[in-house]
């Protein structure tokens, strides 16, 4: 069996990363196998994560639902290419013929210094799955826990922003199912929507370079609102940031996604006879 140690350090600006009060921290020496991962670094790396999101999130706001291909009267035209990138942006098909308002080329969009990023529903339930391991001390949550958080910071009755299969799966625990009734295929219709994927990959990152462990955190969480192809690719990137943090540095980055792709391929769709591995065949 290969262990994980986190050593502590402090910043190099003088400040200690946080250690949570909870958990007891002894000397330990790393044997040869041992995979060690700095605490420090490792900081940086989630804080990287939390931003990139953030500016990933609003920059796809720019051309969200521009190009959806041409289906019956509706006509967008060809899908955006990486020659689009700094052109101006197109209406979408709910901007009535005006471009986004948030940039007005596809371009990155940052929030303003010492602002607050807006919220955004490709996050904001990883926020929540967050709070909720924090508030229950523990890595597994049950699907009353889920259900429970779910109804305390999801909005009733306004708009929520929630995307289809996380809308569905709301609805259903409004009416007192619990997670993972709320993503059964015999209650929620939109459960091969890409909902799940978009609000579980922290939990790889919850265990870095342990992607078995991470797929057992993020099992729930995931059938909440998934099954089948759905649920194999959401565990498919569960894996790919779990093994972010033992990527080998020292291949350009095109080789290292493909490399974690490779093996989160083998680990999770691979198992499963679904149209996720001919996507991932090539």
């Amino acid at each position: 069996m290969v262990s994980i140690i986190t050593i502590p350090i402090s910043c190099s600006a003088g400040t200690k990363i946080p250690e949570n009060p909870n958990l007891s921290y002894t000397n330990y020496i790393p044997n040869n196998t041992d995979i060690v991962i700095d605490r420090e670094a490792y900081f940086e790396k989630l804080q990287g994560f939390w931003l990139g999101t953030c500016i990933g999130n609003w920059t796809g706001l720019v051309t969200e639902m521009d190009k959806i291909g041409n289906i019956g009267e509706i006509k967008t035209g060809a899908f955006y290419t990486r020659h689009d990138w700094g052109q101006p942006d197109q209406p979408s098909i709910w901007g009535q013929g005006i471009p986004s308002s948030l940039s007005a080329s596809i371009n990155f969009v940052f929030a303003a210094p010492d602002s607050v990023w807006g919220a955004d529903d490709d996050t904001d339930i990883e926020y929540i799955y967050q709070e909720l391991l924090l508030k229950h001390q523990t890595s597994i949550l049950t699907g009353e826990q889920i259900r429970e958080g779910w109804l305390r910071y999801i909005k009733h009755e306004e708009e929520n922003y929630l995307w289809v299969s996380n809308q569905r799966a709301f609805d259903l625990m409004l009416k007192g199912l619990v997670p993972p009734a709320t993503g059964d295929t015999q209650n929620n219709p939109e459960y091969e929507m890409i909902d799940a994927q978009l609000t579980t990959e922290i939990f790889g990152l919850f265990s870095p370079a342990r992607p078995d462990i991470a797929l057992k955190m993020a099992l729930l969480p995931v059938q909440t609102t998934a099954r089948e192809n759905s649920q194999s690719i959401s565990e498919f990137y569960v894996t790919m940031f779990s093994l972010a943090s033992v990527v080998d540095e020292s291949l350009p980055m095109k080789n290292r996604i493909f490399r974690m792709a490779e093996q989160a391929k083998r680990n999770c769709i691979i198992s499963r006879k679904v149209w996720a591995t001919h996507m991932n065949k090539e």
